[in-house]
């Protein structure tokens, strides 16, 4: 695995005593995407979250489509209803290289306190791992999951530059950079009007101010990466998206999803 996430994996897990060896010794091996709207919801006796079930498939069709990855969820319902969605679009499924992790959970921890379970979901990837959680949620009451240790570790590392987390609508409207994968529709680091036509024009007065609007309309485009802001969890349930069917889940929480290629490239843990 990449060496900041097998150091990180050595330090709460193994006691320091696992010793990464990898290429990739930066911390952009990792993407967290907070999806702020979702809310865990019980779902016969497992529990699901529209909302990351969206984020999971826009991540699929607009990033690792042509990549090698796995899904990674702690609840059957979850798989059951992210299988489905990604067969009914007739989307790609892989393995491994790339792991899309889908907590799931918004108020209490659940399966998330098991460290085992969060170990192998997070010792998974060679390349690069996107978790798809709320963020809230690991700043209260998941902080101490390993999960959450994991994110407050890249916050750390990251020093507070706001590169470690990516709202769901960015993966929408695929303005997101993740891991190994350019953004399909990168937003421009300036407007045109910020553009000067060349060095010796671009004190001109009237220059000036139309960098000013410019920068004043990148703040309002929300362009710039927003101030972490801790507030408590959303209680309220997100009508803005349609649900999708969850078919009938089996009570084996070990057995892997079917997929109509033969792979297994969504898992429950």
């Amino acid at each position: 695995m990449p060496i900041p996430l097998g150091n990180f994996i050595s330090d709460e897990v193994y006691n320091k005593k696992l010793k990464s060896v990898h290429n990739i010794d930066n911390i952009s091996c990792i993407s967290f995407v907070d999806v702020d709207k979702g809310v865990e919801e019980h779902c016969g006796k497992s529990w699901i979250n529209m909302e990351e079930v969206h984020t999971v498939v826009n991540l699929v069709r607009h990033y690792y489509r042509h990549k090698p990855f796995v899904i990674i969820t702690p609840y059957d319902a979850q798989r059951s209803a992210i299988q489905k969605q990604l067969e009914k679009e007739n989307l790609p499924s892989h393995e491994k290289e790339f792991v899309i992790v889908s907590t799931v959970r918004t108020s209490k921890p659940g399966f998330l306190s098991s460290v085992s379970r969060n170990n192998v979901m997070l010792s998974r990837p060679t390349i690069g791992m996107v978790i798809v959680t709320n963020k809230s949620f690991l700043e209260y009451s998941g902080w101490d999951t390993l999960i959450g240790k994991l994110a407050e570790r890249w916050a750390s590392l990251a020093g507070g530059s706001g590169y470690v987390w990516t709202n769901w609508r960015r993966i929408a409207d695929q303005t997101a950079h993740m891991p190994s994968v350019d953004a399909p529709k990168p937003r421009h680091q300036f407007p045109a009007a910020a553009q000067p036509a060349n060095h010796s024009s671009a004190t001109a007065p009237g220059h000036l101010h139309d960098l000013r609007i410019a920068m004043h309309d990148l703040r309002l485009t929300g362009a710039a990466a927003p101030v972490p802001v801790k507030r408590p969890p959303s209680a309220s349930v997100n009508h803005d998206s349609p649900g999708l069917g969850v078919p009938a889940w089996r009570s084996n929480p070990k057995l892997q999803g079917s997929w109509r290629r033969g792979s297994d490239a969504i898992k429950f843990l």
